[in-house]
């Protein structure tokens, strides 16, 4: 490297009479890559002017009788030697660098606090470019950082997400700490030792403090309002012609490149970690009233993200899967139990977090036209695609969900959507194949099978779409003996597949994925960033093979959501309780099951027919305590 005049100034002066004055000219040399660094490429690890560079500036970091604004100079320098530098130069010298920082540059961070918000982004930043964006959990920063200080590092997230100069893993590993941060396994862990282990009602604080920062500062709706800007730069020149302009040109996409095959591992990365934030906060946030916010929000204030992100990333990676599934080999494809293809897996997690945006809409505002386009291009799709789902468990999914969240909406009665539910719902119904691995029957009959005994609380279960559903399957009705060995067996693979798509390892998989749909290796700067999670396993691994016949079927029947204590069941719904009501009977139900029963017959208990003669409130001991138990199953699980 040919020294420029600023870096000789500093490189020659003495550590002691480096001022203000010296770092200010060197500052503006390195944000504007001067030096040319972004062009070294890996050749900068062994430059011997960045080692001499990266020794003086930690010199004077670790040197407590230099002023603050010296110190942030010297923070700021390093952070744009990280910003034009290769991962080589990050892992290697400059790591080596900030790990040499010493007690005296943090605690001039901490007594400073809030003041150098800008220098707690820049190492924040730093850390995860030397760490390789995996390794840094959120834990660390957030206690050793941030003290403890959930809302710094959401406006932190917040600010990694709306700079479209941040490269994609930053934006990345952005989603995996709101992700870690909501979490039950980043705060109960075997293996991690016991200072770490927190109890429940102290984790639920935590959830309900970041959920209630979240909603009263817009956080949320921000951090989903820059992803709909970072899925548009995201998209740009090398999007496929049209396809993301339009959700109903999609599906007549035949050809992904190997660039577009990687964004798209990336995007199914980051909205798989989202999706499972916002999973997370619904699900082990003790405060209901603040979970419902958070869901009215989705509708109300971000259903952009929703027509523009979630359905177009969803359509997306059906036609990706779709596309290398019949192109796959038969080696491939023909194993009684195929690997869970992680794009459709990815695509699994962001219909759930759709679906729950969908749940119990309020009155206004009407869902928008960019909306309602969007959910009759993707129930369009899916009716293509519908053969090819039905012959995997994971396509079966997708399909249940979609009806789902069409009901949830209520399709019968949106104008837009009534003819597509019903086109689906009639082709399903029509499906006679046995392609499924699971069960030896048709699908129509395993499909209403999954929609009579879905357990999510999160699901509409009564008005005009649903009672379409009942009466376009009424023909399909099983008896109990079968209809409970259905069941069991689906339970089961469902209970897989939740693990499977926390246990995955997104970028290495999708890699894996890549390679089976493009004719070409992607080059190595192509490849998707790997993120740090356990390997997936195939479902034929997760099985036991005690639990399967000869014939592939499971011999064990559990009964439905006996994997969940039955106090903390409704005994009509037999869904695991939000807002449980235990009437002086000991009949326990969900408070909204209970209503609607009121409604339509009056005050009567539902399973005795008896006159209910009593307040029908929230047992709130009962609801506490089902929320607890709600993270003890998901941290044992996990």
């Amino acid at each position: 490297m040919s020294t420029n005049p600023v870096v000789k100034v500093f490189l020659t002066q003495p550590l002691q009479n480096v001022s203000a004055s010296t770092l200010s000219p060197l500052v503006n040399v390195l944000r504007d890559d001067s030096l040319n660094l972004s062009l070294s490429g890996d050749n900068a690890v062994n430059d011997g002017t960045v080692h001499e560079i990266l020794r003086r500036l930690i010199s004077i970091a670790n040197n407590d009788a230099k002023n603050t604004t010296i110190r942030s100079m010297v923070l700021e320098c390093l952070y744009w030697i990280s910003h034009h530098t290769s991962d080589a130069v990050h892992l290697g010298p400059l790591f080596d660098s900030v790990m040499q920082l010493n007690e005296s540059f943090e605690s001039m961070l901490e007594q400073e606090g809030d003041t150098l918000e800008l220098q707690y982004l820049m190492l924040s930043v730093l850390l995860l470019r030397v760490s390789g964006y995996e390794r840094l959990k959120v834990g660390d920063i957030l206690e050793n950082l941030y003290h403890g200080d959930a809302r710094r590092v959401v406006r932190l997230l917040l600010n990694l997400l709306e700079d479209p100069d941040y490269e994609w893993p930053l934006c990345q590993a952005a989603a995996r700490w709101l992700f870690e941060l909501t979490t039950p396994a980043s705060y109960f862990d075997a293996e991690t030792s016991t200072d770490h282990v927190i109890d429940v009602s102290v984790f639920q604080r935590k959830l309900s403090a970041l959920l209630e920062h979240g909603m009263e500062s817009h956080a949320f709706v921000a951090i989903l309002a820059k992803i709909v800007g970072l899925w548009r730069r995201s998209w740009g020149e090398n999007a496929v012609p049209g396809a993301l302009g339009s959700c109903t040109s999609i599906s007549s996409v035949n050809l992904f490149t190997p660039s577009q095959l990687t964004k798209l591992a990336q995007w199914a990365a980051l909205l798989h970690f989202l999706s499972s934030t916002i999973e997370n906060l619904s699900e082990y946030c003790n405060k209901l009233q603040l979970v419902k916010s958070l869901q009215e929000s989705l509708f109300v204030e971000s259903q952009e993200f929703l027509a523009k992100v979630v359905i177009p990333f969803i359509m997306l990676a059906i036609q990706a899967w779709w596309h290398g599934a019949k192109n796959a080999t038969s080696s491939l494809m023909d194993s009684q139990h195929s690997k869970v293809d992680p794009l459709l897996r990815a695509s699994i997690k962001v219909l759930q977090l759709l679906r729950f945006a969908l749940y119990k809409l309020p009155s206004t505002p009407p869902p928008s036209d960019a909306l309602l386009s969007a959910l009759k291009s993707l129930g369009q799709q899916v009716i293509q695609r519908e053969s090819a789902l039905s012959g995997e468990y994971s396509g079966m999914v997708v399909l249940l969900l979609t009806v789902e969240l069409f009901c949830n909406i209520n399709a019968k009665r949106q104008p837009e959507l009534s003819k597509v539910f019903e086109t689906l719902l009639g082709v399903i119904v029509s499906d006679e194949s046995t392609s499924c691995r699971i069960m030896n029957m048709p699908f129509a009959n395993i499909f209403i099978a999954q929609f009579i005994n879905e357990t999510s609380s999160h699901v509409d279960t009564q008005n005009e779409s649903v009672e379409f559903v009942y009466s376009t399957f009424s023909k399909n009705k099983m008896e109990n003996a079968e209809l409970g060995e259905v069941v069991a067996v689906l339970e089961e693979q469902l209970d897989i597949m939740q693990t499977a798509i926390m246990q995955l390892t997104l970028g290495q998989a999708l890699d894996e994925f890549i390679h089976v749909l493009s004719s070409q290796p992607l080059p190595q700067e192509d490849r998707p960033i790997c993120m740090n999670l356990r390997n997936y396993s195939s479902v034929e691994q997760a099985i036991p093979s005690s639990h399967l016949c000869s014939d592939g079927h499971h011999v064990n029947k559990k009964p439905r959501g006996a994997k969940h204590p039955e106090k903390y069941r409704c005994q009509m719904t037999n869904k695991l309780m939000r807002e449980p009501v235990t009437l002086k009977s000991g009949h326990r139900f969900e408070l909204d099951a209970l209503k609607k029963v009121i409604d339509e017959i009056g005050h009567v208990n539902p399973l005795t027919g008896e006159t209910i003669d009593e307040e029908v409130e929230v047992d709130e001991a009962l609801q506490q305590e089902i929320s607890a138990y709600r993270v003890r199953h998901a941290a044992h699980f996990k």
